[in-house]
């Protein structure tokens, strides 16, 4: 790329521009505006400063703010690896780029990741929480990961949804994110992108409100899609073991270019999920890494016995589990169509 772009050490060369969608906030200063994504980094004392941590009465490069207001999901373009630092100027301001090569140990190299270049959804639906990338192709297998969070405005309860095209090769097809679903309400969801996605199967994290959705979508709505694998219970637990099983999983699967990914959000948070202590993986202090917990367990999902990859199909023989639920039961004086409705 010849276009160059003003850093705090002159005009330098970055890698490409990238565009996304995310959850946006105005920051009103007392000479200008800046409009950017929770996410956003400035630069405060030498050290990175996330928009989400800025508040009224502060400082920044000399400038006070005088008013930080939520402006709901925006798309807004950042600049991918400037180098010499990983920093741009703009508007008096010193910000850091979403840069892929660091020095902490991220779960995914990052010459792999410079290979993960996203790209803009084919609809999008939910009110901004659901990407589609490549609509449902009849007799194609599909597999979910799902990933619950209580729904308070923090985490968001995620959905990976993949395509295995053959047993080399998945891809990245929908992509689910809500931070303000409860977990039953959630489990709707869960349940119309399977059946949407052909009756698609899934591992799903049944640790805390997990076990929510679990038991609504097993025993209320009668999804019998999950893959049981705790042997305990509906889903599966995540413990040190299995997450780092689903992370070695994803990690192979992308370095070894068999997992074709994107989604640009799920591809900025997998450039910040690093090696916390030895063989844990998390986000980076201040990073969501709910959307990379999805993608694992749908990689681990295809990874499972039931799942033959050779032939692209599931053995139906292997899905039943001694953990089977009862009959639904619902009140035959209540009219439930337009619950059934949501599901057609």
């Amino acid at each position: 790329m010849n276009v160059k772009i003003l850093t705090p050490t002159g005009y330098r060369s970055f890698f490409k521009i990238q565009k996304k969608q995310g959850d946006c906030i105005k920051i009103t200063f007392d000479n200008c505006e800046v409009k950017c994504t929770k996410d956003h980094r400035f630069e405060y004392n030498g050290k990175p400063l996330f928009a989400s941590e800025v508040y009224v009465g502060m400082v920044l490069n000399g400038h006070k703010v005088i008013s930080i207001e939520d402006i709901g999901i925006q798309t807004v373009y950042t600049p991918v690896e400037v180098e010499n630092g990983h920093k741009y100027l703009s508007n008096g301001f010193v910000h850091y780029n979403c840069s892929f090569l660091g020095s902490t140990a991220t779960l995914i190299d990052g010459k792999y990741m410079n290979k993960l270049l996203g790209e803009d959804p084919i609809a999008i639906e939910d009110n901004y929480h659901l990407n589609i990338y490549e609509d449902p192709i009849p007799g194609c297998l599909y597999v979910m990961g799902v990933d619950t969070s209580t729904g308070v405005g923090n985490d968001s309860s995620t959905i990976q949804v993949i395509k295995i095209a053959n047993k080399d090769r998945y891809e990245q097809v929908a992509v689910y994110k809500n931070d303000k679903i409860k977990p039953y309400e959630f489990a709707r969801v869960v349940a119309m992108l399977s059946t949407r996605y052909n009756e698609a199967y899934m591992v799903l994290e049944n640790n805390d409100c997990g076990s929510h959705t679990a038991e609504e979508l097993w025993y209320n709505i009668g999804c019998g899609n999950i893959l049981n694998t705790d042997g305990k219970g509906i889903g599966t637990r995540a413990t040190p073991s299995t997450k780092l099983d689903a992370c070695m999983m994803l990690k192979k699967a992308v370095e070894t270019d068999k997992l074709y990914i994107r989604d640009t959000d799920t591809i900025a948070q997998l450039s910040r999920f690093e090696e916390v202590t030895p063989n844990v993986f998390k986000g980076a202090k201040g990073c969501h890494d709910d959307l990379v917990s999805s993608l694992y367990w749908a990689v681990y999902c295809l990874n499972q016995p039931q799942i033959d990859l050779e032939n692209a199909t599931v053995a139906v023989s292997n899905v039943q589990s001694d953990y089977a639920p009862p009959p639904c039961m619902f009140d035959e004086s209540t009219d439930n169509t337009d619950f059934w409705r949501s599901f057609n």
